[in-house]
């Protein structure tokens, strides 16, 4: 089979001239045939299958086609044991792919000149570039990855970043070093590191952004619940508790500050927390004043109320004072009447209603029922008159001098008026 393909046939043994040029043709043909192959051709004849069929798996075929096959592929083995060279530089898939059009152009150009030297650094440098730009897509793409987890720690996520650089990184190394060493491969290196730092520095911004955002996120949520903590205290209660009430308070926003700002950076971390204090000051400090004057309004409450009270007593002292000295009977029918109109006592008790100061009466009184007041505080002080001159009477006939009597009790009633 080999001598059919390429053995040349002599031109002397033609018989026709045109038998002597179909040889020579022949003869160019085998010629440039050879020259496409560095060592000797081989070539196999396979012998005919017995069926018209060929199987699934040559190892089924007849013993001496599988033994053709066998020793062709041990053949090609040996020659793809080390990668074919040029300029003494392994020619690879990847390079090859970088020649072609290396090659189209040197043979376009108008004094095509292929210089193997030139040909391969040419070459060297479209694969130094290639896998640079390939690395870098890689990179990018890795990185957008990691976007779902912002943000995040920044010392963690930078670790994570730089173990993925310096991954890509080796896998440059690994390639370039297959093109070889020179100027052009120490630049494609240089290149992917200084794009693949920006490319890092440009992720751990996004991530500072998003972190930025989640600190005001947290100081306007922790801001509320602080807010909303003070609007809830019940006012007035003693000042030590409302201490303790704040300090609940603080610790409880500084211990969702901490919570929600370990991923935060210092700087940012402390201007929140600052800005928190200053807010938790002011609110502290108005808690304390609306305290101070709730207790206030309070005390001034209590002690009207209690008005009515002590005046009642000091009558039933004056009273039991008078009693001992005259008919029980007059007194009685004179001043404890229930059916007169209206009473002593209920008179008093309803006047009391009247001195309690507007300010802490205005959700018990309204205007109707102020004017009331003052209209039986007027009354009442008519009657305290009357009953004056009936008590003198009282004691002209009894011969007894009382002791306070009742104008004493109607400058307490004008004074608790004035109240």
């Amino acid at each position: 089979c080999r001598e059919i393909i390429f053995c040349k046939e002599d031109v002397n043994d033609a018989n026709t001239d045109e038998h002597a040029k179909a040889m020579e043709e022949r003869n160019r043909i085998r010629d440039s045939i050879a020259l496409s192959f560095e060592a000797s051709p081989r070539v196999w004849c396979l012998p005919k299958l017995m069926s018209d069929t060929a199987p699934e798996d040559f190892r089924d075929a007849a013993p001496a086609y599988v033994s053709k096959i066998s020793e062709m592929r041990n053949c090609l083995a040996g020659q793809l044991a080390s990668p074919k060279l040029l300029d003494g530089k392994p020619l690879t898939g990847g390079m090859i792919a970088a020649l072609m059009p290396v090659l189209a152009a040197a043979l376009r150009d108008e004094s095509p000149a292929l210089n193997p030297p030139s040909l391969m650094q040419r070459i060297i440098e479209e694969e130094a570039a290639r896998a640079v730009e390939e690395l870098l897509e890689r990179l990018q793409g890795e990185v957008q990855a990691m976007e779902p987890r912002l943000p995040a720690d920044t010392d963690v996520l930078r670790k994570d970043v730089d173990s993925v650089r310096d991954r890509l990184l080796a896998q440059l190394e690994i390639r370039l070093a297959a093109v070889g060493e020179n100027v052009a491969v120490d630049r494609s290196r240089e290149t992917f590191v200084v794009r693949a730092e920006q490319c890092v520095v440009q992720f751990l911004a996004q991530n500072l952004e998003k972190l930025s955002q989640l600190a005001k996120n947290v100081e306007e949520e922790v801001g509320d619940w602080v807010l909303a903590q003070f609007e809830a205290l019940k006012l007035p209660m003693p000042k030590s508790q409302l201490t303790r009430e704040i300090e609940s308070i603080r610790d409880g926003a500084m211990s969702r500050l901490s919570n929600r700002l370990q991923i935060v950076p210092g700087t940012c971390s402390k201007a929140v927390v600052k800005n928190l204090t200053g807010k938790l000051v002011l609110l502290e400090q108005s808690a304390s004043s609306r305290n101070e004057a709730a207790l206030g309004r309070t005390v001034r409450r209590n002690l009207c109320l209690s008005l009515p009270c002590v005046l009642l007593m000091l009558m039933l002292a004056l009273a039991g004072g008078q009693l001992a000295l005259g008919p029980r009977a007059a007194w009685e029918s004179a001043v404890l009447d229930e059916q007169a109109s209206p009473s002593f006592g209920t008179t008093l008790l309803r006047l009391a209603q009247g001195w309690v100061p507007s300010e802490a009466r205005r959700l018990m009184l309204s205007e109707g029922a102020r004017r009331t007041a003052e209209e039986e505080a007027r009354r009442a002080e008519e009657e305290l008159r009357r009953r004056e001159e009936e008590e003198k009477a009282f004691r002209r006939q009894a011969g007894v001098a009382g002791g306070l009597g009742a104008a004493g009790l109607v400058g307490i009633v004008r004074g608790m008026q004035l109240f």
